[in-house]
């Protein structure tokens, strides 16, 4: 086994040899090296809190370098706890951002909900007056053992929503020519000229489709049923229309527009007429009929005595 060397000459330590070990740094040295005086110092048992020259001599830490110490480790600390906080902030920065976003897009989204409440609620309530006068218009106005159901009120509204974007056009002479292009180029030539004459004018872009219904007959031309883009434009062509009628090119005057209706809608408009001929031949007089949301009324004119104005009013069968 190899012994440790004397710190001071180099030598190995013997078993044998008197030694000491420092308290300090825990080296061999041999008690001669050390103090060739004593004879107390045989072994490291015989003072123990032996401390050799070299430990002896070394700086001792001050308590200012304790306390820089101190600071420093208190500054380190600090430091590690502030890069922790700024970690901590810009995390916080950006949920907060992210939030932000959030909140912005939820603000948006209710904005767009509100605007689809409105206008569901517009929509409740056109189909609330539609609902109500397809409720008249399948019960027939001269009838009264007939009571629709809902669900023939549904599917009234269903079809007359169908129909909305529907006009049919009466009194267009048809082509000649026998090629079936040819004759719906004519058409569409005719019905666009109609309609470039109206107040405001209607695009014939608007045309999305144009075609004959009805029989062939030898006397009269077949019915033109259009299918325009929208309601609207339906409305704005039934509106302005009768304004052409006023002073019409010779080519129109044999021609009138209307919307395209329900078999229910086309029945009652009969009956009505019928009942307005029926009660102008037993000697009423001053009755016609005007439309109210679409529902045909026969009204009549009374005199107001005070001021001598006409007036119209609705007014029913007289039994």
């Amino acid at each position: 086994m190899v012994r440790p060397n004397c710190e001071l000459c180099s030598e190995p330590v013997q078993r044998e040899q008197p030694s000491i070990s420092c308290h300090s740094c825990k080296n061999l040295f041999h008690s001669n090296c050390v103090n060739p005086l004593s004879q107390n110092v045989s072994s490291p048992s015989n003072n123990p809190s032996w401390i050799c020259k070299v430990c002896l001599i070394k700086p001792k830490p001050s308590d200012t370098d304790d306390k820089l110490n101190r600071i420093l480790s208190e500054l380190q600390s600090i430091k590690s706890h502030q890069l922790k906080s700024d970690d901590l902030l810009n995390g916080i920065s950006s949920s907060m951002a992210a939030l932000n976003d959030k909140v912005l897009q939820q603000g948006k989204y209710i904005s767009s909900l509100g605007q689809s409440v409105t206008s569901l609620g517009k929509q409740l309530s056109t189909v609330t007056i539609d609902v109500k006068s397809h409720g008249q218009l399948i019960a027939s106005p001269t009838t009264t053992e007939f009571t629709p159901s809902l669900n023939d009120i549904a599917r009234e509204v269903q079809l007359r929503s169908l129909l909305a974007v529907n006009l049919i056009i009466r009194g267009v002479p048809e082509s000649p020519n026998k090629s079936i292009s040819e004759r719906i180029s004519h058409d569409k030539k005719f019905v666009s000229d109609i309609f470039s004459k109206l107040d405001p004018p209607v695009p014939v872009e608007l045309i999305l489709k144009a075609y004959r219904i009805g029989k062939t007959s030898d006397t009269k031309p077949r019915l033109l049923k259009i299918i325009l883009t929208s309601r609207e434009a339906v409305d704005s062509i039934v509106t302005t229309f009768p304004k052409l009628l006023i002073n019409p090119p010779d080519h129109l005057r044999s021609v009138s527009i209307t919307r395209d209706r329900t078999q229910s809608e086309r029945q009652s408009i009969r009956e009505v007429y019928q009942e307005l001929s029926t009660r102008r031949e037993r000697g009423e007089s001053n009755i016609s009929i005007r439309y109210y949301n679409g529902i045909p009324k026969i009204i009549t004119a009374t005199s107001d005595s005070k001021n001598g104005n006409h007036q119209q009013r609705p007014t029913t069968k007289k039994s």
